[in-house]
């Protein structure tokens, strides 16, 4: 099979050489009859997710996410070789288990200290939120950072004003709230003594 368009953003390499990059879900525009607002979602047949480029080969492997999203940001090789990527507007970490091929996923859920409706809840399930766009109770995961030698994944949850860490065996998510709210934390990194940055 092809390998859909939209590769890039960010790049790793596993312990194989290879390397592995985030794909964008393929865009559908649709119209909202009971509103007859105008929105776009990613289509099911192309949702975007992961790819693995063998250099020795020139042999792409494309792994595709779980959820359709239109944007596929960060993307990181763990401990175990595993390669995490992150889903922006849909607040999921997506994961492919490179020994096995499989693909799963995290979904980190919303803001629950943020006020909404129903309705508001509602009407934002009729888009995907991109970037800097979206809900003010959207986490909207970023960039990332694996500590290989602690077997933790690290993330920045850009509109939570938090960064989340994820234990890469049990997958248990803890979140860190910064000291200050609306700070965006975009990119982060772990030094050899753990400590994130």
């Amino acid at each position: 099979a092809s390998v859909p368009r939209g590769i890039g953003r960010l790049f790793d390499e596993d312990s194989k050489g290879n390397i592995w990059a985030g794909i964008q879900g393929t865009p559908i525009k649709k119209v909202d009859p009971a509103t007859n607002m105008k929105y776009v979602t990613a289509d099911p047949e192309h949702p975007g997710g992961a790819v693995k480029l063998d250099p020795q080969t020139g042999e792409y492997t494309y792994y595709e996410g779980l959820t359709p999203a239109l944007t596929t940001y960060g993307v990181s090789v763990d401990a175990d070789d595993n390669v995490w990527f992150t889903r922006t507007g849909r607040d999921i970490v997506g994961i492919v288990d490179s020994h096995t091929g499989k693909v799963s996923e995290i979904n980190l859920g919303q803001q629950n200290d943020l006020a909404h409706t129903a309705l508001d809840d509602q009407l934002v399930s009729k888009f995907e939120p991109v970037d800097e766009q979206g809900t003010p109770w959207q986490k909207a995961p970023r960039r990332q950072a694996a500590d290989r030698k602690n077997g933790t994944q690290w993330i920045a949850l850009s509109k939570s004003s938090a960064l989340a860490k994820i234990d890469i065996h049990t997958r248990k998510v803890t979140e860190y709230p910064l000291p200050y709210r609306y700070s965006f934390p975009y990119a982060l990194a772990v030094d050899k003594n753990h400590m994130v940055w």
